[in-house]
């Protein structure tokens, strides 16, 4: 996981298209024709948000497991699973659904990169497109785009808090 955390997008893409397109030779190096086209991409993209997820899930699990209503719950003789499953995993989702709310206009940044680097024509390559050729009012979209998604990610955040967390509640 620290792997994911620490490689930056881009590289990490170049490595990619290196070893499994040039060396290897089994995936295309570029296109977005069909779905193998987006195997290079998606991990290119996923790496760095599941790496960060991984940790923090771990993180918050191992703090939780050391709470004492967990070793009561041991105690009172309940299955490891669902020591784990009802008691610990439900108490750790608060911290993840946090992460995971960011985690919408985070991809949509890294898809700028990423659809640069595989040569995709998605919103990521045509916002650099416009960056780069002074498109000024496509950028002020892409601007007002990316505001759109944090309050989307902020708004789902929100209404899984309550799902997860019966305390929370709106009167």
């Amino acid at each position: 996981s620290l792997f994911g955390v620490s490689i930056p997008g881009y590289w990490l893409g170049l490595m990619l298209i290196i070893v499994f397109s040039i060396q290897l030779g089994w995936l295309p190096p570029s296109g977005f024709d069909g779905p193998i086209y987006w195997i290079l991409p998606a991990i290119c993209i996923g790496s760095t948000s599941a790496s960060t997820i991984m940790r923090m899930t771990r993180s918050s699990m191992l703090e939780v497991l050391r709470q004492d209503y967990i070793r009561t719950a041991r105690a009172k003789g309940l299955p490891e699973n669902r020591v784990i499953n009802r008691h610990a995993f439900r108490n750790i989702l608060i911290p993840i659904i946090t992460l995971l709310g960011g985690t919408l206009p985070s991809l949509f940044g890294g898809a700028m990169i990423t659809e640069t680097l595989f040569q995709i024509p998605g919103i990521g390559y045509t916002s650099y497109q416009c960056i780069v050729a002074g498109d000024i009012p496509f950028v002020m979209f892409y601007m007002l785009f990316s505001a759109v998604l944090i309050l989307v990610g902020n708004l789902i955040a929100d209404i899984l808090y309550a799902v997860v967390d019966p305390r929370v509640r709106v009167n």
